[in-house]
């Protein structure tokens, strides 16, 4: 399937979902390969459960890392949630808790504690210096593209990524 008949098809389902709750799905994309990988994605869940829940969840992916810096192997998810809140906000809240699980600035691709993508809000499509929906590279990353595909299976809405 194509990138742009892809999105489109996840915008379908977004749709029917922001339809449905009366508020925009959000589509984030977490893992981490520093120290106690597991922990890390619960304290991520937990948080993140508070900000956007209810929450559902992807499986979990151990990858190998995404870029030129050599590193430990990732573990990644995605997980679908709910706002009211602005793209900014979610951005602010994201960025908040990778801080607090511990993950220092640092090169980009490289190894970090804890990594939080906001890869959908709603269809919401817009290009700034420090904000892009949907994410630039999500197309790219099987990381992102199994544990979704998988996760909108579960919830029964694979089929409408199929027309």
């Amino acid at each position: 399937m194509r990138v742009n008949a892809l999105e489109q098809s996840l915008f379908r389902v977004l749709q029917q979902l922001e339809k449905a709750r009366g508020r925009i799905p959000l589509i984030l994309a977490f893992g981490g390969n520093q120290g106690p990988r597991q922990q890390a994605l619960a304290f991520a869940r937990g948080h993140l459960a508070r900000l956007f829940g209810p929450l559902e969840f992807g499986p979990v992916m151990e990858t190998e890392p995404w870029g030129p810096v050599p590193q430990d192997r990732y573990l990644n998810t995605v997980m679908l949630g709910w706002t009211l809140r602005s793209p900014w906000e979610v951005l602010f809240w994201l960025k908040k808790l990778e801080r607090q699980a511990g993950r220092q600035p640092g090169k980009r691709w490289g190894p970090r504690v804890l990594d939080l993508d906001l890869v959908f809000y709603g269809t919401l499509r817009m290009q700034t210096p420090h904000l892009t929906l949907p994410h630039p590279r999500y197309h790219e990353r099987d990381f992102v593209l199994r544990p979704l595909l998988a996760l909108l299976q579960r919830l029964g809405y694979l089929k409408d990524l199929r027309r």
